[in-house]
């Protein structure tokens, strides 16, 4: 009789899993409709056939089949999207996703920057910098492993190498290999004898060549001891991704909101909301609690929501990472979207990049929207002039929503937001910023310098400073139409074309 020890009971569309199916011997077959046979092979020392599986694309219920001398063994594994898995349910007594708020759909409240006057970095790694910005979309995804690998502390504290046996542990105690991580590529090297395992290359979704094979449940030698390589490698890995979120964090606090690389941290922060999106729905790809020594899974990893209490169960489980590293990983997260938050609000660009992994994205938050009071009949294809007494810009309207009687909301065609910047010194009504927004002057005349509230620019100017070739710009700004409170150097500020009650004059086009 053939058995199916261990499956995903709920898993994302697209990712890919060990199954394993034990019986007696190899005369095993598996019906799997809609999966992906990626790779298979016969472990004897487990009797066990692994099938490493692709799940579906399209969610669903999905029933597989062993078979093993006429006998039969059926699981059912739940395929879900993201956006299914965001979905307020309960299961086992308990709310799923555990995320807040429990049991609601998500709304955010965030309306502005609120940590860029948190201490900055003094010391930038400017080679992390300079990898992370350099990468392209796919590369910046691939970096955070799918959850999954599992992951774990030590890869093997008696042994310790294959090759060399104890003598690595004169390098670094329990933590003595040797890894890249930019890029991954799931790769151990011995300090003392340079030998490299595992031999299979996971990247490219190799899970079972050659003498050293580690699928990410471990390698086991011949007297059954296991070398956890890829489980420890991911959980590196997961922290070497963490860095580069600082990295580029650290970078655009110290310098400018440089669009494209804010882009790159966007796109990073979506991979890593998603991998927390999904561990808040799914805890069994979680990181459990930490193995004071290497010890194989039984089978795989452990579904912590069909315990008997689930939320019980979660205590001293991480998601991604591991649980003591969430303080310091939340309050460093919480810190890259503030910095990131301006561009992300508005910008189409990213969420199209994003689209391109999957992300069901409907658009930035508040993009371009404003509410306008006393129009009517007004509709996609008119313009409008906000500001008129300012820099008078006209905007194409991309969609109207009447919400009442006298009030519509406008999606307009670009975002208000002309610039960012860092107050480095304040002279009466003069403010010098430390590098220049990426606008014309002159069309600085008549904006807004906006922080929590607004100050009118009235006039603009750029110019050459030390070292030669970088530019500055300074702007005036009127000191009867000035509301900011306790500006000071090191603030972040932005300029816009336009704040809450200006003026809006309405160009309807032409219909016949």
């Amino acid at each position: 009789m053939p058995s199916i020890p261990w499956r995903p009971r709920v898993i994302l569309s697209g990712r890919n899993f060990r199954l394993p199916v034990q019986a007696t011997d190899d005369n095993i077959a598996l019906t799997a409709d809609q999966f992906e046979t990626i790779a298979t092979r016969w472990c004897e020392r487990d009797t066990a056939r692994y099938y490493y599986l692709r799940s579906p694309q399209k969610q669903g219920d999905y029933t597989l089949i062993a078979t093993h001398s006429g006998n039969t063994e059926e699981t059912t594994i739940q395929v879900r999207t993201l956006d299914d898995m965001r979905q307020p349910h309960t299961h086992n007594g308990a709310q799923w996703p555990r995320r807040w708020p429990l049991g609601q759909n998500y709304q955010p409240t965030k309306t502005r920057q609120t940590l860029q006057n948190d201490p900055r970095t003094e010391r930038l790694n400017e080679e992390t910098i300079a990898w992370w910005s350099s990468q392209p979309d796919h590369v910046l995804w691939s970096q955070l492993p799918p959850a999954e690998l599992p992951k774990a502390h030590f890869a093997n504290c008696h042994q310790g190498c294959p090759n060399c046996g104890t003598a690595i542990f004169k390098y670094s105690g329990f933590y003595p290999w040797e890894r890249n991580h930019l890029p991954c590529d799931f790769k151990s090297q011995c300090p003392n004898c340079a030998s490299i395992y595992p031999s299979n290359n996971l990247i490219k979704e190799d899970y079972i060549s050659g003498e050293y094979a580690d699928d990410g449940y471990g390698y086991f030698d011949a007297e059954g001891h296991i070398y956890l390589f890829a489980a420890t490698y991911h959980r590196d890995q997961c922290r070497a991704y963490h860095a580069g979120i600082n990295a580029l964090t650290d970078s655009l606090r110290a310098t400018y909101l440089d669009e494209e690389r804010t882009r790159k941290l966007g796109l990073m922060l979506l991979r890593y909301a998603t991998e927390e999106l999904y561990l808040a729905a799914v805890p069994q790809f979680r990181y459990g609690p930490s193995k004071g020594v290497e010890e194989p899974w039984d089978w795989g990893q452990p579904d912590w929501a069909e315990e008997s209490d689930p939320v019980a169960a979660l205590s001293r489980k991480g998601t991604i990472r591991y649980s003591i590293d969430t303080p310091y990983l939340i309050e460093s997260l919480a810190l890259a979207y503030d910095t990131a938050w301006p561009l992300l609000r508005e910008d189409t660009e990213l969420v199209e990049r994003a689209r391109a992994f999957g992300l069901s994205l409907q658009g930035p938050e508040d993009t371009c929207t404003i509410d306008v009071e006393g129009l009517q009949d007004i509709a996609a294809g008119d313009r409008i002039t906000i500001n008129s007494n300012g820099r008078a810009h006209s905007y194409r309207i991309e969609a109207a929503e009447q919400l009442s009687a006298h009030i519509h909301r406008l999606t307009l065609d670009i975002t208000s937001i002309l610039g960012r910047a860092k107050v480095v010194a304040i002279e009466d009504n003069k403010i010098d910023f430390g590098f220049q927004i990426p606008a014309k002057s002159g069309n600085l005349h008549g904006t807004r310098l906006q922080t929590d509230d607004w100050a009118v620019i009235t006039n603009a100017h750029n110019s050459s400073t030390w070292p030669p070739g970088k530019i500055r710009t300074t702007i005036t700004i009127d000191p009867n139409n000035n509301k900011l409170q306790n500006l000071s150097p090191g603030t972040w500020v932005q300029v816009v074309d336009y704040v809450i009650g200006d003026p809006v004059l309405f160009e309807p086009l032409c219909r016949g």
